[in-house]
């Protein structure tokens, strides 16, 4: 995580962004494949130099030590689903906790607020991952790096088309929930992995693998115009 104070709105109150960005080492290689890849523009907080962070879930201590712990959890969350799945529920479940211990105040906050405009702050990050709708989701994510990255040293062929059917899945999951803050946090970290992944691939895998891919992102088309 790094966190750069954009404005001092007073001498204890700050305006920052935060950039996630996680990896998970991938078996029988040095790869490591990118999990998490975002920048929060919404942080808001006070400190006044001296004050210590607390682990936070289900007890409100202030706003920054709630973001840190939030994104732990999530980015732990996000971790365990890929070796298992659904591995990350718990982890999830206390960055839900972290949000629902905030006071009203901090909850009307735009990093933290449902009130669905944009959808695309932790609130909505928690509500994506945990949503039923998203249940295919979560096993292609698994399937994703379980069963096609860490094979993918002694099968190949076989991990590239468990991957494209993991990838389809996810394209779908878009179908039935549109425009999720956690799909697209997927494409953001995955784009550069799977275009290298599928440019040995034969033509259909290419032509699907962007089209399912662009679907879910049209702005990236020219990032899979390398798989043509």
């Amino acid at each position: 995580m790094q966190l750069t104070i954009t404005e001092e709105v007073q001498p204890t109150v700050f305006k920052a962004e935060l950039v996630v960005q996680t990896e998970r080492p991938v078996y029988n290689s040095i790869y490591t494949s990118p999990m998490i890849n975002l920048i929060d523009k919404n942080v808001t907080f006070s400190f006044n130099g001296l004050q210590p962070l607390f682990k936070t879930n289900n007890t409100f201590y202030d706003n920054l030590s709630s973001i840190l712990s939030f994104y732990v959890y999530y980015s732990l969350g996000m971790d365990y689903d890929s070796f298992k799945m659904n591995g990350g529920e718990p982890y999830f479940q206390k960055a839900q906790e972290v949000i629902s211990s905030l006071p009203s105040i901090n909850a009307r906050d735009e990093g933290w607020k449902n009130d669905g405009s944009g959808r695309r702050n932790r609130y909505w990050l928690v509500e994506n991952i945990l949503n039923p709708r998203m249940r295919q989701f979560r096993q292609a994510y698994y399937e994703y790096h379980r069963l096609c990255l860490d094979k993918m040293y002694d099968e190949p062929d076989k991990s590239r088309a468990v991957l494209l059917s993991a990838i389809t899945s996810i394209g779908q999951a878009n179908i039935d929930y549109p425009n999720t803050y956690i799909i697209q946090m997927f494409g953001d970290s995955k784009k550069d992995e799977i275009v290298e992944i599928f440019k040995i691939g034969d033509r259909g895998q290419k032509t699907k693998v962007k089209t399912i891919m662009v679907g879910m992102d049209p702005s990236k088309t020219e990032k899979y115009n390398a798989l043509n």
